[in-house]
């Protein structure tokens, strides 16, 4: 977070363990410590920047964001106007305005409880949220041992979770919606997104909104969420591995396009079954089920539908293929919703 705050929102050069400025090379260090009150601190004799345990254990990314710009709000004052300056005066706060950063980033104490409540979201399913971004990252590992492990890992921790939420009583637990894809009516690409969230233990649904097809994904709000995420790359993702596999196999069509994503799906479909465990198939069928009951409290009674239209081979194999290779890579995620959260509590 410090490197993307310092490169992208301040404008230095950084490198592996330091970053320019002026024409000089300064260390970024950055240590955790224990306080009872202190959230963070800036120590200009050792360069460093600190967060207080406590932070990293109860605030949310967004906080910690913000409290690290404070820190290398005061990093930056003693840059360029040395360490002789009152420690929240003009010279801090022009530092602060110089990068953007509002009243809630250059004021000297925050309340964390209050921090949290601003942004968005529970703790619990933005930690969630990141760690399985992290492992999302590591899946498309050059090394075939690290990616598994990862794809592993990541399908495990979303089984846990809706293991332990099923452990509390749900019968009162709040349903979420929210719709991930538009279109004039469903397609090919639609469809293939509807297969592959499947995977993220939602239960993915076709409705009408505003005159338009839309695709809902409906579930707990953490599994909600990673399904939005998840969707926002693939619809950028699909026509990307379609335009490159189109050149490599001499492609044309809308057919061998639609055959194509179907094959994405498929192939990303029999990836992740190949990482759930023997061990893991009662757990899988009682999440799934829960998933059903969820659509079922939102929707009730649905009709199924299907395609016939026959299907280019070449376009499904190659398809497939680029399915069984492909990851949810970080730094795709948008901002906002494409649609609002809905909340479904009866």
């Amino acid at each position: 977070m410090a490197r993307e705050i310092l490169s992208q929102e301040v404008g230095l050069k950084l490198h592996r363990t330091r970053f320019e400025w002026n024409q000089k090379l300064y260390p970024l260090h950055i240590v955790i410590f224990d306080h009872a009150t202190k959230l963070g601190e800036y120590d200009p004799s050792q360069w460093r920047l600190g967060l207080s345990t406590r932070l990293m254990k109860e605030a949310k990314d967004a906080v910690i964001r913000d409290i690290l710009r404070h820190e290398i709000a005061h990093m930056m004052t003693h840059l360029h106007f040395g360490e002789n300056i009152q420690a929240h005066g003009n010279e801090f706060k022009n530092i602060c305005t110089r990068y953007g950063w509002d009243h809630e980033i250059s004021k000297a104490t925050l309340d964390l409880v209050m921090a949290n409540d601003h942004y968005e979201g529970d703790l619990k399913t933005e930690k969630l949220l990141s760690r399985l971004k992290k492992l999302m990252a590591l899946s498309e590992s050059e090394n075939p041992h690290e990616a598994e492990l990862a794809m592993t890992k990541a399908n495990d921790m979303l089984i846990q979770h809706n293991l332990d939420r099923l452990e509390i009583d749900h019968d009162d637990e709040m349903v979420y919606v929210l719709p991930v894809m538009f279109g004039q009516k469903s397609n090919a690409k639609m469809h293939a997104v509807y297969e592959i969230l499947k995977t993220f233990f939602v239960a993915p649904v076709f409705t009408k909104r505003q005159g338009q097809v839309a695709l809902d994904v409906v579930g707990d709000q953490a599994s909600v969420k990673i399904a939005e995420y998840v969707s926002a790359f693939l619809q950028d993702e699909l026509e990307r591995l379609w335009v490159k596999a189109k050149k490599a196999n001499n492609l044309k069509g809308l057919r061998a396009k639609n055959s194509f994503f179907s094959g994405v799906a498929r192939g990303y479909v029999e990836k992740i079954q190949t990482t759930q465990k023997e061990f893991h198939q009662s757990a899988l069928v009682k999440v799934q089920a829960s998933s059903q009951k969820m659509l079922a409290r939102v929707y009730g009674r649905l009709s199924s539908t299907s395609s016939s239209s026959k299907a280019d081979s070449n376009a499904l194999n190659a398809g497939s293929l680029a399915g069984k290779q492909m990851s949810i890579r970080t730094g795709i995620e948008k901002s906002g919703h494409q649609g609002r959260l809905l909340s479904y509590d009866s």
